[in-house]
C-alpha cells in the first residue's frame, strides 16, 4: 500500500492600505523585456489556501494599483479566475485557490 502525505499550502496576505496599493496581484506582459511579470495571485500553486488577514487594516487611501488589486481579489474569490493583462487584451486564467 502506498500512502502519500499531502501537505496543504497556505499563503497569508496581510491586507493593509499600503500592501493593497503597492503589490501587483495580476500578471502583465512587459513588452520592453518581452516577459510576463507574474502577479501575486497567479504565483499561488493550485490548491493553496489564501488567508486574507484584514486585522491590521487602518483607515486610509488606496492608491496606485489598489482598486485593481481589490477587483482581482474579488474575481478570485467569486469566480476562481485570475486576470492576465496583455495590454491589448485580458485573458482569464482558471485557478484553484480557496480564500479565507
Amino acid at each position: 500500500m502506498f500512502i502519500e502525505a499531502i501537505t496543504p499550502l497556505v499563503s497569508v496576505l496581510h491586507s493593509t492600505c499600503d500592501s493593497l496599493s503597492n503589490m501587483v496581484f495580476s500578471s502583465r506582459k512587459n513588452y520592453d523585456t518581452n516577459l510576463m511579470e507574474q502577479g501575486y495571485l497567479a504565483s499561488l500553486m493550485p490548491g493553496t489556501v489564501l488567508l486574507v488577514d484584514e486585522t491590521n487594516m487602518k483607515p486610509g487611501k488606496i492608491i496606485n494599483n489598489g482598486v485593481k488589486n481589490i477587483k482581482a481579489l474579488a474575481t478570485l474569490i467569486e469566480e476562481q479566475q485570475v486576470e492576465m493583462d496583455f495590454q491589448y487584451y485580458q485573458q482569464m486564467l482558471l485557478v484553484t485557490v480557496p480564500v479565507l
